[in-house]
This record gives C-alpha cells, sequence and structure tokens, in this order.
C-alpha cells in the first residue's frame, strides 16, 4: 500500500465514502485528543456499527480497523509528541503565545498532499492506454467549464506540440454544435472535477453513443455513467478544492494533465523515429526564442 499519512489519505478517500463513513473520517480529521478508539468505544461514540468501521478502514485499503487504527495511533503520538528547542526559554516575551501557520505555510500543506497522494496513487498502465488514444486519435476534443474549462486550454496547447489535432472547448453550446464533427476517429475528453457537471456527463455519453472514445478526468467517486466510458482517469485531491478558497482546483487536473502528456511525448517518440522529433525539437526552438509584442 502506498506510504501516505492516515489524515491525507482520509481526505483523498473523501468522495468515495458512504454517508456513515464520513462520519467516522470527519471524526479522526479533527479530532485532537487522546483516548479510546477501539471499535467497541468508537461504535458507541459515533452510533455506527464496528462491520461500518471495518469497512471504512478496507476502503483506504486496509486490511481491517484494526490495522488503521494502530497506524493512526503511531501518527497521532508522533505528531503530539512535545518538540525539543534549542532556544532558552527567556527568549521569548513573557505574553508569547503559539500564532497560526500563515496563509504560505497552509498552501505549500495542500501541494504537498495533493503531490504526493497523486504520486502514490499513479497508474502508469492506464497512462499508458490514455497516451496511446491521444496518439492514434483522429481529432482530440476536451470538454471543461470554469476551472476545468482553464485546464482544457492549457492541456490544447501542451498538445499542439506535439503534432496532435486537439480543441479545447469551454462552452455547452459549443459542445452541442460539435457534436456533428463527431466521428469513431475521434476522442473526447471531459474534464469535472466533482463528476457532477451534467455538460460533461450529456456530451461524454453522447460522444459515447457516436462510437467516439472518451475519456473523463473526474475527482468524483463512481457513478453509473462511468461504466460507458472508455477510460476514467481518477485525480487526487482534498475535500473543498472545488471551491478554490485556499488553492486552485486546476492543480490537481493540471498535474494530472501533466502526466498524461509526458506520457504521450513518450509514445510519440518511440512511434514517429528521429525525422519527426528533430521537426519537434525544431518548433520548440522557434517558440523559445519567440519574444511577443
Amino acid at each position: 500500500m502506498p506510504a501516505l499519512n492516515i489524515l491525507s489519505r482520509i481526505q483523498e478517500y473523501d468522495l468515495h465514502f458512504t454517508p456513515t463513513e464520513k462520519v467516522i473520517a470527519q471524526f479522526f480529521l479533527e479530532n485532537k485528543q487522546a483516548g479510546n478508539f477501539t471499535a467497541k468505544e468508537m461504535s458507541r461514540k459515533l452510533h455506527v456499527s464496528e462491520a461500518a468501521l471495518s469497512r471504512f478502514a478496507q476502503k483506504m485499503g486496509y486490511h481491517g480497523y484494526r490495522e488503521f487504527l494502530y497506524l493512526y495511533l503511531a501518527e497521532f503520538e508522533k505528531s503530539t509528541r512535545p518538540e525539543v528547542s534549542h532556544v532558552k526559554e527567556q527568549a521569548f516575551p513573557d505574553n508569547f503565545a503559539k500564532t497560526a501557520l500563515p496563509p504560505s505555510d497552509e498552501v505549500f500543506s495542500v501541494y504537498g498532499n495533493i503531490l504526493s497522494q497523486t504520486a502514490a496513487s499513479v497508474d502508469t498502465k492506464q497512462l499508458k492506454r490514455i497516451g496511446n488514444l491521444l496518439c492514434k486519435a483522429g481529432q482530440v476534443f476536451v470538454y471543461g467549464l470554469g476551472s476545468s474549462g482553464l485546464a482544457a486550454m492549457e492541456f490544447e496547447l501542451r498538445m499542439l506540440k506535439l503534432g496532435i489535432d486537439i480543441k479545447a472547448i469551454t462552452d455547452y453550446h459549443q459542445m452541442v454544435l460539435n457534436e456533428t464533427r463527431l466521428k469513431k476517429s475521434s476522442l473526447v475528453i471531459g474534464i469535472t472535477l466533482s463528476a457532477q457537471t451534467t455538460e460533461i456527463r450529456d456530451a461524454l455519453l453522447f460522444a459515447t453513443s457516436k462510437k467516439a472514445k472518451t475519456l473523463c478526468i473526474t475527482a468524483g467517486h463512481e457513478k453509473d455513467w462511468f461504466a460507458q466510458i472508455d477510460e476514467v482517469l481518477s485525480v487526487s485531491t482534498i475535500k473543498g478544492l472545488e471551491y478554490g478558497n485556499m488553492v486552485s482546483p486546476m492543480l490537481p487536473l493540471l498535474l494530472n494533465l501533466d502526466l498524461i502528456y509526458a506520457f504521450c511525448l513518450s509514445t510519440k517518440k518511440k512511434r514517429d523515429g528521429a525525422e519527426k522529433n528533430e521537426e519537434e525539437h525544431v518548433l520548440w526552438e522557434r517558440l523559445k526564442h519567440y519574444h511577443g509584442k
């Protein structure tokens, strides 16, 4: 099982939890005090069954609640253990008090959590399949609204440099009009962090009905319609990120789009040979030395 700290893992799986499991998750995320966390006591305290505690732990990849609790207590003890200070006590004023973390530290913490979660959950086989889909597609259309639309436009620019025939569409009316262009050789990518954007869902399902290949990039928990999509790439996120209060919701999307780009680049280098790669190198050099006015 990937080495993620307990609280990060709970946050990663938040969207996958049932309402009962969310109650359990909330307790452990908010708890600051030592206590009796045995299955029997937690069942009584949270008004959940011991079986629910076991399912909660197993959903995150642990063998059971006992393993989860063992690791949780080890982390809890480490986090509450007082640090040894090499600064003399009298160096602080009498009214010294511990202050909250500055906003910069909070931002870095969120970045670190998302990076570690993504690194731990990378599916290289799936990324290779997605890279092959992109390289083989006749045309690629990337759908996204709001922040997901901005990520779609960034991805379009990246993939154009590889010679991919790609178009980002960030307006639902245009998505509907674009349906007339879909073919069996097309690849439609839908980006929706929550998996609750009905416009993206409908556009992907219509593409499926036209026999086009489909890819959904999302952090949402499993939906019934996912079964009709060729590839569903799950991205790691944290609770509330879609609101963009501290960190842009584009972060996990761009991180995973970079992974797709890297695998697509590797696939093209192997497939196209030295001559085509040299053409792309020349393009990169032109862009590097270009200075727009």
